[in-house]
């Protein structure tokens, strides 16, 4: 492998590493890498590491806050598409019970 190559591949698997430890983000991660970020959200793949820094529990955490925000604050969640009624709140409330069954309920 050429010493060119070698220097790119050893970067780009630091950029992983400390991306994984939420030491920074995609971006910048990406830019030491020398690549773009879409092409590194591609390499965390090869190094199986998720593009997503944030567990389910706090992805379930972070939308019960939210809703629990849009009820005391009184947010309107009732819209009307294609002349039907579309809930917000109960489509989000729907989601966040399916995201507790898939990943907490396990």
């Amino acid at each position: 492998m050429p010493k060119r190559s070698v220097t790119k591949e050893l970067r780009l698997a630091a950029a992983v590493a400390w991306y994984a430890q939420g030491s920074m983000s995609q971006e910048r991660a990406a830019e030491i890498a020398g690549i773009s970020r879409a092409e590194f959200i591609d390499a965390l793949g090869r190094f199986a590491v998720s593009p997503f820094q944030y567990s389910a529990e706090e992805i379930i955490g972070e939308a019960t806050r939210v809703l629990s925000v849009w009820r005391r604050n009184g947010v309107r969640t009732t819209f009307a598409t294609n002349d039907l009624p579309y809930d917000a709140l109960s489509e989000s409330r729907f989601l966040l019970d399916c995201l507790r069954k898939l990943y907490v309920d396990c």
